[in-house]
């Protein structure tokens, strides 16, 4: 496993990630306790420093298990939660997202957290002052060592600024085992037919010389693509089974695209990748 900066930060966290939602909103499967924590471990041992939650992953339960699976090696891991959203809804005020905070670290078993962002703001909530003051204040108080905003993309590019990307596979399809036929009907694409996931799958057969040559699969592959912007820290794919953490975690161990190979990817997604 590589590691890289988060951005301007001081933290270097692994290429790959962890999103404890597929353990903790029961769109992956069920989890007991005990197999959730027995797989956050095992990321761990694989290499895995990087940790991603929210309040909304199963109503806080995805925060309990990291306070579970790591209270005692707080200080090795890395863990960013979100602020703003709930499942009783929105709200991005000062005394919201301490509140949130404050509930958040109590079941993370923690008294801080190192990346706290704002959950999908609006373009109001970002240019609104009283926010940042908020996060400003919390990063004093020693509650959240770096602040940041879940999405606004090309800001971060812009400005150089760390990221760290969810759902690579374009919501499972991209997946090795992915299919019409044999695809579990859970995660993300629980929401797509089965046209649409074959017509996806057609696309993605059209690269394959570029990652196969390389001796990739397509979920590595993906993964790879995405790594290849340097302002990336790191990507979350779906991890919900123990075979992902050894396929995933290899990706470091490949060599990188080309800016030809890259170039022949961008040219392809304009022609519709040829389906």
């Amino acid at each position: 496993m590589n590691y890289r900066p988060m951005g301007k930060s001081e933290l270097e966290v692994s290429e790959v990630g962890f999103g404890v939602w597929t353990l903790a909103s029961g769109r992956w499967g069920e989890f007991s306790d005990d197999q959730a924590v027995d797989l956050l471990h095992k990321a761990y041992d694989a290499g895995i420093n990087y940790f991603d939650v929210a309040p909304t992953d199963g109503a806080g339960r995805g925060e309990r298990l990291l306070g579970r699976a790591f209270q005692d090696k707080r200080e090795l891991v890395i863990i960013s939660s979100k602020v703003g959203r709930a499942d009783g809804g929105v709200d991005f005020s000062p005394a919201g997202i301490r509140k949130s905070l404050d509930a958040s670290l109590d079941r993370l078993a923690s008294s801080y957290v190192d990346v706290l962002q704002l959950h999908y703001p609006d373009a109001a909530t970002v240019a609104n002052a009283g926010v940042w003051q908020t996060l400003e204040a919390l990063k004093s108080e020693g509650k959240a060592r770096y602040v940041g905003i879940r999405k606004f993309f090309p800001v971060a590019l812009e400005i150089n600024q760390g990221m760290a990307i969810r759902a690579p596979h374009a919501g499972g399809v991209l997946e090795s085992s992915a299919d019409a036929v044999h695809f579990p009907a859970d995660g993300d694409l629980q929401v797509k037919d089965a046209a649409w996931i074959e017509r996806a799958r057609k696309q993605a057969a059209n690269l394959s010389w570029i990652y196969e040559g390389k001796g990739m699969s397509l979920s590595q592959a993906a993964l790879k693509f995405i790594l290849s912007e340097e302002t990336v820290a790191s990507v979350i794919p779906n991890i919900y089974r123990e075979e992902h953490l050894a396929e995933y975690g290899a990706v470091s161990d490949f060599e990188s695209f080309s800016q030809v190979e890259l170039g022949e990817i961008a040219e392809q997604f304009r022609k519709g990748f040829g389906v």
